[in-house]
């Protein structure tokens, strides 16, 4: 654990694109997300459209800069595509270093889908401890409600996407729900 006076307020820009606005886009239509963002041009434009709308509902203090955001596409053993987005540095409880979408393609029977594609979505974030420390949570959104899965992750991607595949091998149990909310003000 590290005790890190430097922790502020989350900045709502970033909590808000992180924890929801980029989890609802890529839940509504995680193919044409994963398309989009396979294009080195209308990837970072899609991101950056996401970024600016929610910055608009954001003053001073409250916004973050977009240029420290990228994004990588992974592959899992099993061929699932992951969305892997490295956020801008986080300093406030519950801003996060990365998200990771995992998506399950739809599945198709005789040319029709069956079952449209599924995603998870994982955080690795700034966490409070009990005590006053500062710590990071791997967390795991399912459907309103946030799972944390572990404390103190490291913060390197490599670590974060193996403890993901933890947590879908159910190699990890949640510890729980957390009381995020559905928005900062």
């Amino acid at each position: 654990m590290r005790n890190d006076n430097t922790i502020q307020k989350p900045r709502k820009q970033h909590y808000v694109f992180a924890h929801l606005a980029l989890r609802a886009l890529v839940e509504a239509s995680p193919m044409h997300v994963l398309l989009k963002l396979l294009s080195e041009e209308d990837g970072p434009k899609l991101l950056k459209e996401v970024w600016d709308e929610v910055g608009k509902q954001c003053t001073g203090d409250e916004t973050a800069d977009f240029a420290a955001l990228t994004y990588q596409l992974h592959e899992l053993s099993d061929k699932r595509p992951v969305i892997l987005i490295e956020m801008p540095k986080p300093r406030g409880v519950r801003e996060c270093y990365y998200t990771a979408t995992v998506i399950t393609p739809p599945r198709r029977r005789w040319f029709i889908f069956e079952r449209p594609a599924q995603t998870r979505y994982f955080t690795l974030e700034i966490g409070d401890a009990s005590r006053g420390d500062f710590d990071t949570v791997l967390g795991e959104w399912c459907g309103e409600s946030h799972l944390n899965y572990s404390d103190s992750p490291p913060i390197e991607k490599k670590d974060f996407l193996l403890a993901i595949v933890r947590v879908l091998k159910r190699e990890t149990r949640s510890l729980g729900a957390s009381d995020h909310p559905a928005s900062i003000e």
